[in-house]
Parts: C-alpha cells; structure tokens; sequence
C-alpha cells in the first residue's frame, strides 16, 4: 500500500494544510498550526489502515490534542463507501472520556470485533463487552466482557477474546482476574460458527502471581478450524517442563476428541527451563 503526505515545511515544522493519499486519492489530513502542532478538523488515518481494510478517524484537535466528539468510519477497500462504526468523546486534556466503542487491534473483514465500555479521565473503569460481528449485514453480538477498578486494572470474572480471533478462529478464554493477574482455572473455548455453541478445548490453572501452573493444555499459535492442534502438558512458575503431547481433531470432526499425532511430535523440556 502506497500512502503519500503532501504539504509543506517551515524551519523543519509541518505547518499549513496537509493531505494524505492513499494511491493518489484523497484519504485525510488538516491542518498545522505555528508550532507544528495538529489544530481544527482532522481526517487522521488508523494504525491498522491496509490495503483490505480502511479504518479512519475523525474530529478536532486543539494545540495537537484531540478534543470533542471524535468518529471512527471503515471501508474495505477505495471501492466502497465508509460505514460509521462509532464516535466517542475527549476531554481538554486529549483524554478519552465517557462511553466508547473501539475496535479491536485486528479488526478486518475476517475479524469484525468491537470493545464497548467506559473511560474517566483516560482510563478504562467499570464494565466493558466484547462484540462481534460475521459480516456487514448483521448486527454486533456480546461474546465477552469483563470490568475494571477505578485505576484501570481488571478484577473479577472476564470473558476474553483470544489475540488471534478470527471467524474461522473463534477461540475465548473464561476466568479471574485478581489486582490485574489472571488467577485460579480458567477454561479455553472454541467454537465452529457463530451458530455453533462453545466448547471447552483447553485451559489450567494460574497461581497467584498470575503464572501458570500444573496440567494445561494450550492451543498452537496458529489453532483454527482447518488446523485444530492442542498441545498438553506441564507448567511449573509460568514455564513448560516435561513432556508436552501434541493432539489434534480434524475440522470434519468436530464431535471427536482430539487424538495424539506420532509420538515424534513429542517435546520435552527440562527443569534448566525454569
């Protein structure tokens, strides 16, 4: 992807109109003040703004801090037109303040996933829900959710989304959370489509310093229906020792249970590991 940013420098400083373009069409941009810093109306482009996926942000800064009611649209690709996803507010500080709905780091076409809660001041507080989508023509549905203390740390019981959740990865992880450590068992969740109820495929136990400990049985980075690979085996102070089995399940067979591959998939790790 080939993103272009046209304006001018005074004395090393951005400063006037800038415009950003993606393959030579207008994306975003605004306006810099004296100082170099971000002022007025701003189209600003998304971390995660890729050839498949156009995420955009837009609203007002004040001496290079955002401000006000700021909106969050997305498009496919140039080809389509943007969509509204939400809008949230910051204060005079450039803090997020109040009800927000934010994407998720990999939100895509195949990962429509949105966090919906509470800011004060710029930290995340009280409840917040996972939702999640198939595709454009349905609605958001809760998946997971989760709270935080007044200082942003997260108690109680959480359902999360695994990092690499996908429609065709739909993993969560259910447990506790105490002073911001997981703690206790908590259950790994898989499920084959959004019609499809989850079931428990893995998990174990964390101790108190939120470290895993004893049996688990954890996923492969890359689990997803057509790759439904678990690995089991033994963690002592957050570390795998032992032998660890690698299982797997055909994606056809999803009322099966997970059988042992060749025994030359087998790994051991010894004590110098922890």
């Amino acid at each position: 992807m080939q993103i272009t940013y046209v304006g001018e420098y005074i004395n090393g400083k951005k400063c006037g109109l800038w415009d950003v373009f993606e393959q030579n069409i207008f994306t975003g941009g605004g306006l810099y003040d004296a100082n170099g810093l971000k002022h007025r109306k701003w189209i600003d482009l998304s971390d995660n703004f890729k050839d498949y996926i156009h995420i955009v942000y837009i609203g007002e800064y004040i001496n290079g801090k955002k401000c006000g009611m700021w909106e969050t649209l997305f498009r496919y690709d140039k080809e389509n037109n943007f969509e509204k996803i939400f809008s949230g507010q910051f204060n005079d500080q450039g803090q997020k303040n109040g009800k927000w709905i934010e994407l998720s780091d990999n939100f895509d076409y195949t990962c429509q996933v949105i966090y919906q809660g509470k800011y004060q001041n710029g930290i995340q507080i009280d409840r917040w829900d996972s939702m999640y989508r198939l595709d454009d023509d349905r609605g958001f549905i809760y998946i997971g959710e989760g709270f935080f203390d007044e200082k942003g740390q997260k108690y109680g019981k959480w359902i999360e989304l695994w990092d690499n959740f996908k429609d065709e990865s739909q993993v969560i992880f259910k447990g506790e959370y105490n002073n911001n450590k997981k703690f206790g068992h908590w259950q790994t969740m898989f499920r084959y489509s959004c019609n499809n109820s989850f079931e428990i495929i893995g998990g174990g136990h964390y101790n108190n310093d939120g470290l895993k400990q004893g049996r688990w049985i954890d996923l492969s980075e890359c689990f997803s229906l057509d790759h439904q690979v678990i690995r089991q085996g033994e963690y002592k102070f957050g570390k795998k020792c032992n032998c660890w089995v690698v299982m797997k399940r055909e994606r056809e067979k999803k009322n099966d249970v997970f059988q042992i591959m060749d025994s030359k998939n087998q790994q051991i790790y010894s004590d110098q590991n922890y």
